[in-house]
């Protein structure tokens, strides 16, 4: 029953069971003999959603003077489409200028 309705989880089987062949059992029960699925993989997920997905973030400059400048972009992970990348720069990127840098997309 499980293999034919693969959507179904251990509590409609059990109901199921009881509904049309008159048989009780615990969803606990049912959960033992349904067949074992392999978890989600989070690049499986990526994949899946790349096109919905938009990532941030800062890329540091390295000056000759050890001074380090910070710029911030936003991508699209779908397209791998550059939304976003400012050309200003700044040595102490705080939340305000981070939302500066975001504007309209």
């Amino acid at each position: 029953m499980a293999r034919d309705n693969v959507s179904w989880g251990e509590e409609r089987i059990a109901n199921e069971l009881l509904l049309k062949l008159g048989i009780r059992i615990s969803p606990h029960t049912g959960r033992k003999y349904m067949p074992k699925r392999p978890p989600h993989q989070p690049r499986v997920f990526i994949h899946n959603h790349a096109k919905a997905i938009v990532a941030c973030d800062f890329l540091t400059v390295v000056t000759a003077t050890f001074k380090i400048f910070y710029t911030f972009i936003v991508i699209e992970l779908g397209t791998r489409k550059l939304l976003r990348m400012r050309i200003s720069v700044t040595d102490h990127p705080t939340a305000a200028w981070t939302l500066q840098q975001l504007g309209p997309l």
